[in-house]
């Protein structure tokens, strides 16, 4: 089964081949940050999905690499492998007004 991007209104599919995005970099996808609740937070925000989504439901979800600054990504020694930075969201579409109140409701507690 082919891996698509999650981000709503992208049709960007993982090949076996590698692929470029529109700027002729290598596009690559990324994993939701399940490991940590509060980055998982702000992606399934920046995304517009409910934020109780169960992990499960997520495992096989992917967002592409032109959804994300390049400052978002760790300098690459490896080739053409690109990984994410521990602090990286969609800043592409991700409002400034959510994540703020996202951080007000969430530390409120």
């Amino acid at each position: 089964m082919p891996v698509s991007c999650a981000y709503p209104g992208c049709f960007n599919i993982k090949r076996p081949k590698r692929t470029f995005s529109s700027g002729q970099t290598f596009l690559t996808f990324h994993r939701f940050p399940t490991h940590n609740p509060e980055r998982l937070k702000l992606w399934l925000l920046a995304l517009h999905l409910d934020i109780n989504t169960p992990e499960h439901a997520l495992i096989c979800k992917r967002v592409c690499s032109d959804h994300f600054f390049e400052d978002d990504f760790k300098p690459s020694q490896q080739g053409h492998r690109r990984y994410l930075k521990a602090s990286a969201v969609h800043n592409t579409f991700l409002q400034q007004t959510e994540v703020c109140m996202f951080f007000f409701f969430y530390y409120k507690r």
